[in-house]
């Protein structure tokens, strides 16, 4: 079985560690930082299979992220969930690209697994 490689970017410690956690429990191997600053440095070091990031963060928020990752000729076919509090429908134009993805919080651990799983083509 080849482990997939998820780049988690979440600036709230607790909320990081908790889906780390759950994501390695499902045997994925996950690097986790605290802001999409930090995640552009670690997509240019390493290749990821798939990156979660929340929306609403210092410094590079996720949407800034998103958009530097869809315009980057190496990560442009990376898929990326949008892990927020907004209501879908505040961020539907962004879901309209099928490499994108949506977890709202609180989600339970089902959730997070149905949603990775579908993220990563494995449904």
């Amino acid at each position: 079985m080849i482990t997939k490689r998820i780049l988690l970017v979440e600036d709230e410690i607790n909320i990081r560690f908790n889906i780390k956690t759950m994501l390695e429990i499902e045997f994925y191997d996950v690097v986790d930082v605290q802001d999409g600053s930090d995640a552009l440095i670690k997509l240019e070091e390493e290749n990821y299979d798939l990156v979660i990031t929340d929306i609403m963060m210092n410094n590079l928020g996720g949407l800034e992220l998103l958009e530097h990752i869809r315009t980057n000729e190496k990560l442009a076919q990376l898929p990326v969930i949008l892990v927020t509090a907004k209501p879908e429908k505040e961020v539907s134009d962004i879901l309209d690209d099928p490499l994108n993805f949506y977890l709202g919080k609180p989600f339970s651990f089902d959730n997070l697994i149905a949603t990775v799983n579908s993220a990563l083509g494995n449904n």
